[in-house]
C-alpha cells in the first residue's frame, strides 16, 4: 500500500473512530449511567451496589490481561475490538428481560452486568494500541481533544434524556418498562458501534506473533519504570472508588432527590466536562500531560471534600461544576502519559497490565467504602471525606515521578537537538 493510500486509509479511520465514539456514548448516556440507580429501584443494599459498581469493574480490568493472547487467537486488532463491542450490544437483551419483568435476583443483575464490563474493557488494550498506531503521525492531543468533546456532548445528550424518561416514569409508577426502552436503545447503539469497529480501517495491523513473546512482551511492560505511573494511577483509583459507588443511593435514597434532580446534578457534572474538553489540548500544550494530571487529581480530591462537607444543594452543584473539569484533564492526561510511556511495541500489554492493576484497586476501594458504611457505621458523607483523603495522597508519589518524567523529557529532546546538528 503506497503512502498516499495509507494516509487516506488513516483519516478514514480517524473519521470512522469519531462515529464509533459518538454511538459508544449514547450507550453510556442511557444504559451504564443508570446502572445503580436502577439497582436502586430494584432494592438492592449498599453492599451490593458497591459489588455491582466495582466487581464488573474488576472483571473487565482482569479480562484486558488477555487482551494480547485473544488478539494472537482472532488475528487482528479490529476483530478483538469488534467483537467485544458485538458482544457488549448482546448483553443488553439479559438487562432488557430483567427491568421488563422487574426480576429481583442480584445475581442475575450482577451476571448481566458482568458480561456487559468483560466484553467491553477486554477489548480496551488493543483499542488502544490501535488508535496509538493511528495517530503516531497526527496531532494526537488535538484529535483526541475533539473526539473527546464529541463522545461527552453525544453521552450528555443522552443521559439528559433518559432522565427525563425515568423522570416522568417516576410519576406514573412504571419504572420498569422504562428502563427495557433505555437499554433497548443501548444495544442499537453499541449494535452501530460495532458495525462502525467492523469497518474501521487498521492500515498498521500488528505483526505475526507468537504467545511466547506476548508474554515477555507483558513481562517486560510490568518491570519497566514507566509502570510506576499506572501503579500511581492505580492507587489513586483506590482512593477514588472508596466514595464512586454511592453517589447514586446518596442522592437518591439520603436526599431523596428523585429521578429529575439525579439526572439534572449528575448533567451539571457532565456539561462541565464537555465545555471543558475542547480546552484540554490548550491546557496540555501550555502546561503539560504530567501538570495536568497532577492538577486534575488534587481537584478530585476536593470535589470529594466538596461533597462531604457541603450541607445544601448550592454545594454539591459546586462541587459538579468543578468534577467535570477535573474528569476531563484527568481521562485525555492519563490516556496520552500512559500511551507515551509505553514502547509501540509493547502498548496492548503495557495498557491490558495498568487496566488489570486498576481494576483491582478499584474493587479495594469499593469494598472498603461498604465497609465503612455497614461495619464502621460511618455516613455516606463521612465515607466522601474519606476518599477525599484517599484520592490527596498519590500526589506524594506523582509530584516526584512527574519531575522525574519532565527530566527525562527534557534530556530527550536535548539529544534529538544534538542529533539533529551532527
Amino acid at each position: 500500500m503506497g503512502s498516499q493510500a495509507v494516509s487516506r486509509s488513516v483519516e478514514r479511520a480517524l473519521r470512522i473512530s469519531i462515529l464509533d465514539g459518538i454511538l459508544f456514548a449514547l450507550m453510556l448516556g442511557v444504559s451504564e449511567s443508570y446502572f445503580g440507580a436502577c439497582a436502586v429501584a430494584l432494592g438492592h443494599t449498599d453492599t451490593a451496589l458497591a459489588l455491582l459498581a466495582t466487581l464488573p469493574l474488576f472483571a473487565g480490568a482482569l479480562a484486558q490481561a488477555f487482551s494480547g493472547p485473544l488478539v494472537l487467537l482472532l488475528g487482528t486488532r479490529r476483530r478483538l475490538v469488534a467483537c467485544g463491542a458485538f458482544v457488549q450490544a448482546l448483553s443488553h437483551l439479559g438487562l432488557i428481560a430483567v427491568a421488563t419483568l422487574s426480576v429481583h435476583s442480584f445475581w442475575l443483575l450482577l451476571a448481566l452486568v458482568l458480561l456487559y464490563y468483560v466484553s467491553g474493557m477486554m477489548i480496551v488494550p488493543a483499542w488502544g494500541a490501535w488508535m496509538g498506531a493511528l495517530t503516531e503521525r497526527r496531532n494526537r492531543g488535538r484529535y483526541f481533544a475533539i473526539r473527546s468533546t464529541c463522545v461527552s456532548i453525544s453521552m450528555l445528550s443522552a443521559f439528559l434524556w433518559a432522565g427525563y424518561h425515568l423522570r416522568n416514569a417516576a410519576a406514573q409508577h412504571d419504572l420498569s418498562h422504562t428502563y427495557a426502552l433505555l437499554f433497548g436503545v443501548g444495544f442499537v447503539a453499541r449494535l452501530g458501534s460495532s458495525a462502525m469497529l467492523f469497518n474501521q480501517p487498521d492500515p498498521f495491523p500488528a505483526r505475526a506473533d507468537s504467545m511466547r513473546r506476548v508474554l515477555a512482551r507483558t513481562r517486560s511492560a510490568v518491570r519497566s519504570d514507566s509502570f510506576r505511573l499506572a501503579l500511581v494511577l492505580g492507587v489513586w483509583m483506590l482512593g477514588a472508588h472508596v466514595s464512586i459507588p454511592f453517589y447514586a443511593p446518596y442522592m437518591l435514597r439520603t436526599l431523596d432527590l428523585g429521578y429529575e434532580g439525579f439526572a439534572l446534578l449528575c448533567a451539571v457534572q457532565l456539561v462541565a466536562k464537555t465545555i471543558a474538553f475542547p480546552f484540554t489540548h490548550r491546557l496540555a500544550a501550555r502546561f503539560g500531560l504530567e501538570r495536568m494530571l497532577v492538577g486534575s487529581i488534587a481537584m478530585s480530591a476536593i470535589v470529594a471534600f466538596m461533597w462531604g462537607s457541603a450541607t445544601g444543594l448550592r454545594g454539591l452543584v459546586l462541587a459538579q461544576l468543578l468534577s467535570g473539569p477535573a474528569w476531563a484533564c484527568y481521562e485525555f492526561a492519563s490516556f496520552q502519559l500512559l500511551l507515551n510511556s509505553a514502547r509501540p511495541s509493547h502498548r496492548v500489554e503495557f495498557l491490558a497490565m495498568s487496566a488489570s492493576f486498576g481494576g483491582l484497586m478499584q474493587l479495594g476501594g469499593a469494598l472498603l467504602g461498604s465497609f465503612l458504611l455497614s461495619n464502621l457505621g460511618l455516613r455516606y458523607r463521612e465515607v466522601f471525606l474519606v476518599s477525599a483523603m484517599g484520592r490527596a495522597l498519590p500526589l506524594l508519589l506523582l509530584v516526584p515521578l512527574v519531575l522525574e518524567l519532565r527530566a527525562q523529557n527534557a534530556r530527550s529532546l536535548v539529544r534529538a537537538v544534538v542529533r539533529s546538528r551532527d
